[in-house]
């Protein structure tokens, strides 16, 4: 990763992917909904978007590449399973 490469994260990704693997949903999958589910507010879920990801993911996408390691590789249960 280069150092002044901006990352976002895509939501509307996610919600359009489980709103096509749950067509059936009684309820589909929104910006609202997603926020209540993570315990964040929509705003934060836009300016993840529009202003960029939390520091943390710089850090991780820096030690996934530093390892060749994978994010379940790098983020791991506490006991190790």
């Amino acid at each position: 990763m280069k150092e002044n490469e901006k990352r976002i994260i895509n939501v509307d990704n996610v919600i359009d992917s489980w709103n096509e693997k749950n067509p059936n949903a009684e309820i589909p999958m929104s910006r609202k909904r997603l926020a209540k589910m993570l315990g964040k507010t929509t705003q934060t879920l836009a300016e993840w978007k529009t202003i960029g990801a939390p520091k943390v993911i710089y850090t991780l996408i820096q030690l996934m590449d530093l390892g060749g390691c994978s994010f379940n590789d790098v983020i791991t249960l506490k006991n190790g399973k």
